[in-house]
């Protein structure tokens, strides 16, 4: 699964989730790559990790923190129950 193609300033990326295994992977037009593993995370570590590699490849994003439509959701950088 993908999210195609996002715009940033000064170049475009994608996010690509890979669930045969269990990876996620930013690819920016700059032929720059981050990848990390999904497995043994909780919500709050993958938003960690999501937001240290859009940083570390120089993308300024703002992400709600909050989930939409949950109720009683748990800010995800709160969230530290381990995905299966």
């Amino acid at each position: 699964m993908t999210t195609g193609d996002i715009p940033d300033f000064q170049k475009h990326f994608q996010i690509n989730f890979d669930f045969l295994n269990h990876q996620l992977q930013i690819i920016t037009s700059n032929n720059e790559e981050r990848v990390f593993n999904l497995s043994g995370l909780s919500v709050a570590g993958y938003y960690r990790n999501i937001l240290d590699a859009l940083k570390d490849l120089d993308i300024a994003i703002k992400i709600n923190p909050l989930p939409c439509e949950i109720e009683n959701a748990v800010p995800f950088h709160e969230d530290l129950v381990l995905l299966p």
